[in-house]
């Protein structure tokens, strides 16, 4: 008996922390309207990410890369503890969870994690990205409205002067 109360407290307790996880992707409203009301912040991150990978980011066949994320807690290659908190103090503002970089023939490509559901190869990814979409990406109207299903898509919907939303599916 004392193991299937376990059990079975077991299952509440998972059933209500499923309960609190919200796996629905902001809008593309949302997202827009914190584009424009924090334009600053996402221009200072760029801006910051662009630098220190093109100066100090990892080398990798000619491209140079820099990675920060918060959760989990990790760069590659390593930010100093300042540098660090200001990136998180600037993800804080726009409620993301890290940045990537990558700078290919004197280019900066960044993607403002900002919305993810699932692990590794089945996963879903809404993010602002600054740079020119690859042949790979999809232009559409509303990343609202497109349709997921077994294949890898990428979408792109233009925001302003180089920035983007942007919808990665992995199934």
């Amino acid at each position: 008996m004392r193991k299937r109360g376990l059990h079975l407290a077991g299952v509440v307790a998972l059933a209500l922390l499923a309960a609190g996880c919200d796996n629905t992707p902001p809008t593309d409203q949302e997202m827009i309207d914190l584009f424009q009301a924090q334009t600053p912040v996402f221009e200072e991150i760029r801006r910051r990410i662009c630098g220190k990978a093109e100066h100090e980011g990892k080398d990798s066949g000619g491209n140079r890369s820099q990675v920060i994320m918060m959760d989990p807690e990790w760069s590659d290659p390593l930010v100093s503890d300042e540098d660090r908190s200001r990136y998180y103090a600037l993800f804080e503002k726009i409620g993301a969870e890290g940045v990537q970089a990558v700078v290919r023939s004197g280019v900066c490509e960044v993607s403002i994690e900002y919305w993810a559901v699932g692990w590794a190869g089945d996963a879903d990814y809404k993010n602002f990205r600054f740079g020119t979409p690859d042949q790979t990406v999809e232009i559409v109207d509303s990343l609202d409205d497109v349709r997921l299903g077994s294949e890898i898509v990428f979408y792109r919907r233009r925001l302003e002067a180089g920035w983007w939303l942007s919808l990665d599916h992995w199934p």
